[in-house]
């Protein structure tokens, strides 16, 4: 016999669920990010933080990319280089950007 989620058969058994679904309800959904990059790791390279972003467009994304400034953890980084082979971008902790407000 095939039984159907939500079937009273189910209701009564107490198939697919237990005590601890019941209590905390996980919702199995997800928002694309605004603004968002994928970082592909993050390293220490004399003294500065460095990240390497994901690029899969590859130069079209970059060249968009390159007078940006990324925030990470409360930190600035700028534009250092890219990696056409992998399709990575690279950027690097910078102490001297300015905030422009208007």
């Amino acid at each position: 016999m095939q039984v159907r989620r939500g079937s009273p058969l189910i209701r009564q058994s107490g198939a697919f669920s237990s005590p601890a679904t019941k209590k905390h309800h996980i919702k199995m959904t997800a928002k694309i990010a605004k603004n968002a990059l994928s970082i592909v790791t993050v390293h220490i390279l004399d003294g500065k933080q460095w990240l390497d972003i994901s690029v899969p467009r590859g130069w079209s994304q970059v060249k968009k990319m390159m007078p940006l400034v990324l925030q990470h953890n409360g930190r600035d980084h700028v534009f250092r280089g890219w990696d056409s082979d992998k399709n990575l971008a690279f950027f690097a902790e910078n102490y001297t950007t300015a905030k422009v407000t208007k």
